[in-house]
């Protein structure tokens, strides 16, 4: 909404936000900071060049937009729900990663995975005929003082 205002022979212009524009605002200022604690980096296949920041907690990969990180980028091997999930836990400071199912074929670093296993920086995830770089910025010593920033 706009209103005019003339004052000495100029005009001055006044914008008001819609209410939903105000209350977006808000809440986007309101919501908790979750910053990153590492990266995923497509190096091989579909997307390559394509970097995802990883959260604290569970980060769920695969195709669907539902996804924290969608790999949607024509590989069809990848599971749409959860292909497999990354995990970072603060308390301990170590990354794991999960499959998101019995049927999903994960590699790392060249060996099939079945369940679940400790993430290194720099270990190669391959999922289908996406591969991908892992990169921690957190460790048992991260910057981040989650208590403070949630």
């Amino acid at each position: 909404m706009k209103s005019q205002s003339k004052s000495r022979g100029s005009t001055t212009t006044f914008v008001r936000l819609d209410d939903d524009e105000l209350d977006e605002k808000e809440l986007e200022s309101q919501k908790p900071v979750s910053p990153v604690v590492g990266w995923l980096v497509i190096v091989d296949g579909h997307g390559v060049g394509k970097s995802f920041e990883l959260k604290r907690g569970l980060n769920e990969i695969g195709k669907d937009k539902e996804n924290s990180i969608s790999l949607d980028y024509g590989d069809d091997s990848i599971n749409a729900l959860r292909h497999f999930i990354v995990i970072y836990d603060h308390t301990k400071g170590n990354f794991l990663i999960q499959n998101g199912s019995n049927d999903n074929e994960i590699f790392l670093n060249n060996k099939k995975m079945f369940y679940f296993d400790t993430l290194s920086t720099t270990d190669t995830i391959k999922v289908g005929s996406t591969t991908m770089k892992f990169i921690s910025f957190c460790n048992e010593t991260c910057v981040w003082d989650f208590d403070k920033l949630l």
